[in-house]
Protein backbone atom coordinates (compact mmCIF):
# COMPACT_ATOMS: atom_id res chain seq x y z
CA UNK A 1 0.00 0.00 0.00
CA UNK A 2 2.85 2.36 0.82
CA UNK A 3 4.39 1.81 -2.61
CA UNK A 4 1.08 2.54 -4.37
CA UNK A 5 0.69 5.74 -2.36
CA UNK A 6 4.25 6.85 -3.25
CA UNK A 7 3.66 6.24 -6.95
CA UNK A 8 0.35 8.10 -6.85
CA UNK A 9 1.99 11.07 -5.13
CA UNK A 10 4.82 11.04 -7.68
CA UNK A 11 2.34 11.11 -10.57
CA UNK A 12 0.28 13.89 -8.97
CA UNK A 13 3.42 15.95 -8.27
CA UNK A 14 4.62 15.53 -11.85
CA UNK A 15 1.19 16.53 -13.18
CA UNK A 16 1.05 19.66 -10.98
CA UNK A 17 4.59 20.61 -12.02
CA UNK A 18 3.75 20.27 -15.73
CA UNK A 19 0.58 22.37 -15.36
CA UNK A 20 2.44 25.04 -13.38
CA UNK A 21 5.33 25.32 -15.83
CA UNK A 22 3.08 25.42 -18.87
CA UNK A 23 1.39 28.52 -17.43
CA UNK A 24 4.76 30.27 -17.14
CA UNK A 25 5.46 30.34 -20.86
CA UNK A 26 6.57 33.78 -22.02
CA UNK A 27 4.40 35.77 -24.35
CA UNK A 28 5.66 35.73 -27.92
CA UNK A 29 7.79 38.75 -28.80
CA UNK A 30 5.94 41.02 -31.26
CA UNK A 31 7.45 41.37 -34.75
CA UNK A 32 9.57 44.35 -35.81
CA UNK A 33 7.63 47.44 -36.81
CA UNK A 34 8.00 49.76 -39.78
CA UNK A 35 8.06 53.45 -38.83
CA UNK A 36 5.75 54.18 -41.76
CA UNK A 37 3.02 52.10 -40.05
CA UNK A 38 3.36 54.32 -36.99
CA UNK A 39 2.86 57.63 -38.82
CA UNK A 40 -0.49 59.24 -38.02
CA UNK A 41 -2.65 60.11 -35.02
CA UNK A 42 -3.34 57.49 -32.31
CA UNK A 43 -5.79 58.13 -29.45
CA UNK A 44 -6.44 56.42 -26.11
CA UNK A 45 -9.15 57.47 -23.65
CA UNK A 46 -7.86 57.94 -20.09
CA UNK A 47 -10.68 58.53 -17.58
CA UNK A 48 -12.85 59.91 -20.41
CA UNK A 49 -10.06 62.33 -21.40
CA UNK A 50 -8.19 61.71 -24.68
CA UNK A 51 -4.47 61.10 -24.91
CA UNK A 52 -3.22 61.39 -28.50
CA UNK A 53 0.15 60.70 -30.06
CA UNK A 54 0.83 62.07 -33.52
CA UNK A 55 3.88 60.56 -35.24
CA UNK A 56 5.39 62.31 -38.24
CA UNK A 57 7.71 61.10 -41.02
CA UNK A 58 10.56 63.37 -39.84
CA UNK A 59 10.85 61.27 -36.63
CA UNK A 60 9.10 63.90 -34.49
CA UNK A 61 5.97 63.40 -32.42
CA UNK A 62 3.47 65.33 -30.35
CA UNK A 63 1.52 64.05 -27.36
CA UNK A 64 -1.71 65.81 -26.44
CA UNK A 65 -3.59 65.05 -23.23
CA UNK A 66 -6.78 66.46 -21.79
CA UNK A 67 -9.25 68.75 -23.45
CA UNK A 68 -10.52 72.31 -23.27
CA UNK A 69 -8.79 74.42 -20.61
CA UNK A 70 -6.77 71.42 -19.38
CA UNK A 71 -5.19 70.61 -22.77
CA UNK A 72 -1.46 69.83 -22.52
CA UNK A 73 0.73 69.39 -25.60
CA UNK A 74 4.30 68.06 -25.51
CA UNK A 75 6.70 67.39 -28.36
CA UNK A 76 9.78 65.33 -28.99
CA UNK A 77 11.62 62.93 -31.25
CA UNK A 78 11.19 59.19 -31.66
CA UNK A 79 13.22 56.21 -32.82
CA UNK A 80 12.11 52.77 -33.95
CA UNK A 81 14.42 49.80 -33.34
CA UNK A 82 12.93 46.40 -34.07
CA UNK A 83 9.69 46.33 -32.10
CA UNK A 84 10.78 49.10 -29.71
CA UNK A 85 9.57 52.69 -29.82
CA UNK A 86 11.81 55.19 -28.01
CA UNK A 87 10.38 58.60 -27.14
CA UNK A 88 12.53 61.54 -26.07
CA UNK A 89 10.55 64.59 -25.04
CA UNK A 90 12.02 68.03 -25.80
CA UNK A 91 13.85 69.35 -22.75
CA UNK A 92 14.15 65.90 -21.16
CA UNK A 93 17.34 63.86 -20.79
CA UNK A 94 15.53 60.55 -20.36
CA UNK A 95 14.04 58.29 -23.02
CA UNK A 96 10.83 56.29 -22.60
CA UNK A 97 10.82 52.91 -24.30
CA UNK A 98 7.75 50.92 -25.34
CA UNK A 99 7.32 47.54 -26.94
CA UNK A 100 4.94 48.06 -29.86
CA UNK A 101 2.37 45.60 -31.16
CA UNK A 102 -0.05 46.35 -33.98
CA UNK A 103 -3.42 44.63 -33.92
CA UNK A 104 -4.88 45.00 -37.37
CA UNK A 105 -3.97 48.36 -38.87
CA UNK A 106 -6.14 50.42 -36.53
CA UNK A 107 -4.94 49.44 -33.03
CA UNK A 108 -1.54 50.17 -31.55
CA UNK A 109 -0.51 48.63 -28.22
CA UNK A 110 2.20 50.41 -26.24
CA UNK A 111 3.75 48.34 -23.45
CA UNK A 112 6.21 49.97 -21.05
CA UNK A 113 6.74 46.74 -19.12
CA UNK A 114 4.17 47.47 -16.45
CA UNK A 115 1.15 48.83 -18.35
CA UNK A 116 -0.24 48.03 -21.80
CA UNK A 117 -2.36 50.72 -23.43
CA UNK A 118 -4.30 50.47 -26.70
CA UNK A 119 -4.47 53.45 -29.07
CA UNK A 120 -6.87 53.65 -32.01
CA UNK A 121 -5.81 55.23 -35.28
CA UNK A 122 -7.81 58.27 -36.31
Amino acid sequence: MNRVFERAMLIITAFVLIITLSGCAEEEEPPDIDKDDLIGRWTHLVDMSPETYAFFGDMKFTKTTGSGDSLVKTEGKYEVEGNKLKLKYNGSKSTIEYTVRFRKSTTLELDDGSVKLDYRKE
